[in-house]
């Protein structure tokens, strides 16, 4: 299954504010093959991918700052998705 192939996916993201940061996303825990693992593994990605973008909730922000910030956790968590996809690609054909 896909947990033993890697138990964790690795979360990067740049903001032009901030320096280039990367989050580990473990995910040996769940069961990929249920839509309820696949939920949790998207909201510890959503949360590693605000972490990462430095996203706060904080609404003095400037409108650029925000819109960078929410473009920066699109962008990681297509890539962590991405990841996902390739992991199950490899597991689906055993390797």
């Amino acid at each position: 299954m896909l947990k033993t192939l890697i138990g964790a996916l690795a979360l990067a993201a740049t903001v032009p504010a901030v320096a280039a940061e990367s989050r580990t996303v473990r995910y040996d825990d769940l069961n990929l093959a249920s839509s309820a693992g696949i939920e949790r593994l998207e909201s510890r990605i959503n949360g590693a991918a605000r972490q990462v973008c430095g996203a706060r909730d904080d609404y003095r922000q400037s409108l650029i700052l925000q819109a960078e910030t929410q473009k920066c956790i699109a962008d990681a968590k297509a890539r962590a998705m991405a990841q996902v996809a390739r992991i199950e690609g490899a597991a689906v054909r055993g390797g």
